[in-house]
């Protein structure tokens, strides 16, 4: 594909554009982590512009990500310094904020994430599970994306914040096209959609407020000695909906599929329960799915790169875990890993708060199906393919299972 030499601005050299889309190149690959790993990995610079979608920086490599995701002073998440995110209808609570808002913001609802709190919640994840393995136990065969991926994180974040469960095929409806659009338009207006929905749902825990909620502790929580907004209110809402949406979604079907690649890995697990945990965290290193980006503030050189205010950056940190500079023998997967060093949840200040929720609903749902499920196959002849966008996501994984 050719570059159109006018879409680079005039700051950005010629020897560090690299032709990169992020809607479309990790569908070039059946395994997008690796795929991409190796190409940019492979022959890319580590800080490179690409004039796809508007026109915005990569960052590919580890120790990059590592260092520019903790400079919120010039790298900030603040949409104002970001091209591409200032018209965004609802600015995200926590994710949208730099300290020292986003620190108080995030003590808001970091009781909910907590250690105690996760567990707590561990009967109702392993029964959302169960309930949805055993509704496709005795079938021999599903589809795993959409009859199972999808449904387990929106029917667990429904029932952690009291809401009917009925909304949830609207939710993922909007969500998906939220994720999937590349047109900017389409991707707002579905925010603007899902936010009405989670309105009513904020009402509700408004009216009838619960500790243990995430959206009654916004709802009676305070920043700086006051209340927040109905607009920060609503933008906590939506973010921790689409963030433990699409990640624990794409980021199990990837795990699953894996599996089902690799049946002597998958037996390992069936036979040794005990290394269920450390081969969860392995399979998340190489299981990356979301990116997060930043704005520029002010004019300066970092790393031989010379960046303007405004400037947008994208942060592959789904390949954090392949780099092959920061990884050793980053391509295999390896259960018995002594340090399974990735960036799957981001770093620095944001990194992500619901990590150990997504780690938890992981591994109880291999518990459970390891359990079950004796053995797994992708189903013969199917084309697997991923789609690219904010989060990479398997569109579709069909899968034979033996259950005796």
């Amino acid at each position: 594909m050719s570059l159109n030499a006018t879409a680079i601005p005039n700051h950005v050299p010629a020897e560090l554009v690299f032709d990169f889309d992020f809607y479309s190149t990790p569908g070039q690959f059946s395994n997008p982590q690796q795929g991409v790993s190796e190409l940019l990995h492979g022959g890319a610079p580590p800080i490179f512009y690409t004039p796809h979608n508007g026109g915005h920086w990569v960052v590919s490599r580890r120790k990059d990500c590592l260092e520019m995701l903790r400079d919120h002073e010039r790298f900030p998440v603040d949409p104002q310094y970001n091209h591409d995110r200032r018209n965004n209808p609802v600015r995200f609570l926590v994710k949208d904020y730099d300290p020292p808002e986003h620190t108080e913001m995030r003590n808001l609802i970091n009781p909910v994430f907590a250690v105690d709190a996760i567990r707590n919640r561990e009967p109702l994840i392993r029964e959302v599970a169960t309930s949805l393995i055993d509704a496709i136990f005795d079938q021999g065969q599903c589809e795993f994306v959409s009859e199972v991926a999808e449904a387990y994180p929106v029917e667990i974040f429904l029932r952690m914040v009291r809401a009917p469960l009925h909304l949830r095929q609207d939710m993922l409806d909007l969500a998906h096209k939220f994720f999937r659009s590349q047109d900017p338009a389409a991707a707002r207006e579905a925010m603007t959609d899902l936010g009405k929905i989670l309105t009513g749902v904020i009402e509700s825990a408004r009216a009838d407020p619960d500790e243990n909620d995430m959206l009654s502790r916004l709802v009676e929580g305070e920043v700086s000695g006051r209340p927040l907004t109905d607009d920060e209110i609503l933008g906590g809402a939506i973010f921790v909906f689409l963030a433990g949406l699409d990640t624990v979604t794409a980021m199990l079907s990837f795990v699953m599929k894996y599996l089902a690649s690799n049946p002597d890995q998958y037996q390992r697990l069936i036979d040794e329960p005990e290394i269920l945990h450390g081969a969860t965290e392995e399979l998340i290193r190489v299981s990356g799915v979301a990116q997060p980006e930043r704005g520029v503030k002010g004019n300066f050189e970092h790393n031989g790169v010379q960046f303007k205010e405004g400037d947008r950056l994208i942060f592959l940190i789904q390949i954090g875990g392949m780099d092959p500079e920061a990884v050793e023998n980053s391509q295999e997967v390896d259960f018995d890993r002594a340090r399974k060093s990735h960036m799957a949840f981001s770093s620095g200040q944001h990194h992500c708060s619901g990590a150990g929720l997504t780690r938890s609903e992981i591994e109880i749902f291999l518990e459970e199906w390891t359990r079950r499920v004796k053995s797994m196959s992708l189903t013969p002849g199917s084309e697997i393919r991923a789609a690219g966008g904010r989060v990479w996501m398997l569109e579709k994984l069909p899968l034979i299972l033996a259950t005796k």
